[in-house]
């Protein structure tokens, strides 16, 4: 009976100190990046203690590597396989924070700092980074061959798979999903909108929004004609078409005139030099009376 007493007491004091040691660490459990971005990890501790060493390590389900290493007597010193893309950002046995630029999909993974306390040993705080890719929809918008609908495609690439939304009502909805050689996938969303005032009397912007399940949005937007500006379209392309086949006859008929002007010149031109080049020689022998 008095073992187990014992030994339950033994085990409440582990825990007590366990969750003692966990609080003492402060960092972000879960830190969210955009790939390609400059991504801060950072760790304190909220108690000031003796510090001998703080070191930062990725985690795996394999193996825990060192990334960086900072003491007093060592300083600061970034373990060579880290060497292109981390850098410390700030410095200090308190606390503790690097940077990974550019982060790629190999960055992916959780992160461990330590702080190796004298005389208690190493506690550590722990945070993994999500890296996630969600490009701008794309929108595109064609007219429906004699019909007053327009045919609306908007697609958005990312990894994760992102979900398609916009503030239109739907038609002949149509779905694809398209998987990329680089591990992004496509999703294409395809519906047919009638072009009436139902639809766009109050705005004829469109949104289309790509989300992914981290909860990063992404929007694009598009204009869309009403009825009024349908009919403005097609009205000014025929005054442009009728000003067009106007403006070539004007030019035709100018250029009839003035090519039966030059003609006109040439020809009078050419009928005096023929009077002034003959003299006139009266008829010997030959009187009035005897016209």
């Amino acid at each position: 009976m008095y073992f187990m007493f014992t030994f339950m007491n033994f085990m409440l004091s582990l825990i007590w100190i366990s969750h003692g040691f966990a609080e003492l660490v402060r960092t972000q459990q879960l830190v969210m990046a955009s790939l390609g971005e400059d991504v801060n990890l950072k760790c304190e501790l909220t108690k000031q203690r003796n510090v001998k060493q703080v070191t930062w390590q990725r985690v795996s389900e394999q193996k825990s590597e060192n990334m960086a290493i900072y003491s007093e007597r060592f300083g600061a010193t970034v373990t060579w396989p880290f060497r292109k893309n981390v850098n410390f950002l700030e410095i200090g046995l308190q606390q503790c924070s690097i940077v990974i630029r550019r982060v790629q999909w190999s960055d992916e993974s959780c992160y461990k700092c330590l702080f190796n306390l004298i005389p208690d040993g190493d506690i550590s705080g722990r945070t993994c980074l999500k890296i996630y890719e969600l490009h701008k929809p794309i929108f595109v918008v064609k007219p429906v061959s004699g019909e007053s609908k327009l045919l609306l495609t908007c697609s958005a690439t990312g990894r994760p798979a992102p979900e398609l939304s916009w503030d239109i009502e739907d038609t002949a909805l149509e779905h694809s999903t398209t998987y990329n050689q680089n591990g992004t996938i496509t999703v294409n969303k395809t519906a047919t909108a009638h072009v009436t005032s139902r639809h766009f009397a109050k705005t004829t912007q469109i949104k289309c929004a790509a989300l992914n399940q981290y909860g990063k949005r992404n929007e694009n937007f598009v204009t869309i004609p009403n009825d009024e500006m349908l009919s403005n379209k097609a009205c000014a392309d025929i005054w442009f078409v009728v000003s067009g086949v106007l403006g070539i006859l004007c030019v035709m008929g100018l250029g009839f005139y003035l090519q039966r002007k030059i003609c006109s010149r040439r020809k009078s031109a050419s009928g005096g030099s023929t009077l002034q080049g003959h003299k006139y020689v009266p008829l010997l022998g030959i009187t009035e009376h005897q016209l």
